[in-house]
């Protein structure tokens, strides 16, 4: 049993009394989910969760004040007090913003009264909050919502649509994609050119740089509405100084991406692997935002899989989680990669190899033309249109390739046991003629009983993932956690 001789115990709201049961007095802690110990404020938390039947006894001997506000709590579901949870103290201000602005997102337009419920801050707290976020110009007020019981109806809340954004740059194999990105995951403006392949890492960064100027303009958005400029590239990057370091499809090493961004635009610059980053996104801005866990398995010029746990991506302890497309999954591949291996999967599903072997199946693409050499998307495209119409070639070629993709599929199921299986990419652009063989490979190639639980579904982003996956870098830094995305 937990005791305590604490004089000062702050019980502010419903989670603070949850997890304090009035103990100056009775000298005794209720069953608690915080886990953290801050001695510095005389605040103490539970170091250990104990179990409720170890507690009972002191759940039963409840005041009644107690049970009431254990009510309100428990009103809320065990994921809504973890996901949205705040706390009445100024050092964890910026908490509390992380904790409204997330309400906001996964319930919103909202009233403050609901934000109170689901936050579990102070009515006055919530409102200085929100006060804040409207003269910041991140949320507004959009009308009354219907009265439906006994006194005025409540204003409701929602993010303003053209508050703030952050910018979401894709450095890719054959394009660099350029948008701003809206705290929902809204992409509002977005440029797309190619990347010279004949140019220095530098001289890349400097047009990247050089196009976020322009898109700015273009755009009429000043600089003091940008929160943040995430990037995304195919490789292995160090996200605490932001710099790549091996993106073997680009050959570069050790290059210092976020140093330029950052003397250029003075704002703050968050580097990431593009899969990792769209796996962040999809579990935030999705089609099913709550889930906490899933992976998403990206094929485009480049292959890879990012996988978020508990709503935090997982890196790696090199920064090189996800590296799928350089896993020899399919046998009998003898086409040497651009890593040096042979056999890895990229050779096999990435863009180039699907459309290099729907011209070695003779299917004809009126696109291509040797001697153009046109991107790769231009002929995917054309596959993929010639493959809907019922060209029964283009249609083995998909088929092939979505086989392919589940056997990758497979692996990531049974290595992660996950949820939810995110495909993205462009190539889902063919919907049925990719998606069932796919399916239908990672259920038989995986454990039964794993592939039982787990979900296919294309990315809910689209082909914009490849900008809200960088740029959900910094808006849920920013904006949704404090924990700066980093889990090993």
């Amino acid at each position: 049993m937990v005791r305590t001789a604490l004089q000062h115990i702050p019980i502010q709201n419903a989670f603070d009394c949850e997890a304090w049961m009035a103990s100056p007095y009775s000298g005794r802690l209720s069953w608690s989910r915080l886990l953290t110990v801050n001695r510095d404020h005389g605040i103490f938390y539970l170091l250990n969760e104990q179990s409720r039947e170890e507690m009972g006894p002191i759940m039963r001997d409840r005041s009644p004040q107690e049970q009431v506000l254990s009510t309100r709590e428990s009103a809320l579901s065990a994921h809504d007090r973890r996901r949205y949870a705040g706390q009445n103290h100024t050092r964890v201000r910026k908490h509390n913003h992380h904790a409204v602005l997330r309400a906001l997102l996964s319930h919103g337009p909202t009233s403050r009264s609901h934000l109170v419920k689901l936050t579990g801050l102070r009515p006055a707290t919530v409102s200085s909050l929100i006060s804040e976020l409207i003269h910041q110009g991140i949320v507004r007020e959009i009308g009354a919502a219907v009265n439906t019981g006994i006194g005025r109806p409540s204003i409701e809340l929602d993010f303003a649509p053209h508050g703030v954004y952050a910018v979401g740059v894709n450095m890719g194999l054959e394009w660099i994609t350029i948008g701003l990105v809206s705290p929902r995951g809204t992409v509002h403006y977005k440029h797309e050119f190619p990347r010279p392949s004949d140019v220095a890492p530098a001289e890349t960064v400097a047009l990247a740089i050089a196009a976020i100027e322009d898109l700015l303009i273009r755009a009429s958005i000043p600089q003091d509405r940008i929160i943040g400029i995430g990037i995304g590239l195919p490789g292995i990057v160090d996200p605490r100084d932001g710099r790549a370091i091996a993106v073997v499809d680009l050959d570069w090493h050790d290059v210092a991406i976020a140093g330029p961004f950052q003397s250029a635009f003075d704002l703050p610059v968050l580097v990431g692997n593009n899969a990792q980053a769209m796996g962040l996104a999809e579990s935030w801005f999705g089609a099913d935002r709550d889930v906490g866990d899933l992976v998403l398995l990206y094929v485009g010029s480049v292959v890879g899989a990012g996988a978020v746990i508990d709503g935090r991506l997982l890196r790696g302890s090199g920064w090189g989680a996800g590296q799928i497309g350089h896993s020899p999954i399919i046998p009998g591949i003898q086409t040497r990669c651009s890593c040096g291996n042979v056999g890895c999967l990229e050779t096999v599903i990435s863009d180039q190899a699907i459309v290099r072997d729907a011209l070695a199946h003779r299917v004809h693409l009126a696109s291509y033309d040797a001697d153009r050499n046109l991107p790769t998307q231009v002929y995917l495209d054309e596959l993929i249109e010639v493959g809907l119409a019922g060209n029964p070639t283009a249609i083995a070629v998909l088929a092939r390739a979505g086989e392919h993709i589940g056997a990758a599929a497979a692996y990531l199921i049974n290595l992660f046991n996950p949820p939810q299986i995110v495909l993205a990419g462009r190539l889902m652009r063919a919907r049925h003629l990719v998606f069932d063989p796919m399916q239908r490979a990672a259920t038989s190639s995986s454990l039964p009983l794993l592939a039982q639980s787990t979900q296919f579904m294309p990315s809910a982003l689209g082909v914009d993932a490849r900008i809200i996956g960088p740029a959900s870098l910094v808006l849920v830094d920013c904006f949704y956690t404090a924990e700066h995305l980093l889990y090993r």
